[in-house]
């Protein structure tokens, strides 16, 4: 079916179209939808029930929106790009992890603090973290959750470019291991040191 994703999960699996509704494939089972949200019968919100293909979040509007889903899991990338209007991530507080995605913050003005995403736990990226072009974003504190990082488009691990208030990427301390590619923190006037990650890449010479 069009504009349809099938998500298999440990509990439940479920369908989700286009337009945030949602349906079970459970036989017997009776579900409705609050907000994007599946709930039961009983109007208990389903467990581990994912959100997926969110797409490009752009505004405060649109960032709002995806918070009002109440999700716990997103499956996929969480990208907020080009915003002038978006503060903090307060509205992200229900999110406790993405699967088989990246997180990728770019060119938002406004941009305060990421602690509205520090609820993640024990997060494994596919993908990986770029943090590029947000002027006022002073620290990474709520990142600690993510401890494993993929590739991402342009062969990175993680990124942290041209944030001109960023005093610390201490938030990234839970990454450890070895990252699977290059690692590059450049041209950001606050940052006099570099505590955070304490992975390791992969490559010679990155």
């Amino acid at each position: 079916v069009s504009g349809v994703q099938t998500c298999a999960l440990p509990i439940y699996p479920f369908i989700y179209a286009s337009d945030g509704s949602c349906s079970t494939v459970v036989p017997g089972s009776s579900l409705n939808v609050t907000l994007g949200r599946c709930v039961d019968k009983h109007g208990e919100i389903s467990p581990k029930t994912p959100c997926a293909g969110w797409g490009q979040i752009g505004s405060r509007a649109a960032l709002v929106g995806f918070g009002e889903r109440g999700c716990a899991t997103l499956r996929g990338e969480l990208w907020i790009t080009d915003t002038t209007d978006v503060v903090d991530l307060e509205v992200l507080t229900n999110l406790t992890n993405i699967v088989d995605g990246r997180l990728d913050l770019t060119i938002n003005a406004e941009l305060t603090n990421v602690r509205g995403l520090r609820n993640l736990r024990g997060v494994v990226l596919i993908g990986s973290v770029y943090i590029e072009g947000n002027p006022k974003l002073g620290s990474l504190d709520g990142l600690e959750g993510i401890v494993e990082l993929g590739v991402g488009e342009q062969g990175y691990s993680l990124l942290i470019y041209n944030n001109a208030a960023l005093a610390s990427i201490h938030g990234l301390g839970g990454v450890t291991g070895v990252l699977p590619r290059s690692l590059e923190v450049s041209a950001n006037a606050a940052l006099l040191s570099l505590p955070g990650p304490r992975a390791r890449t992969g490559r010679r010479g990155s």
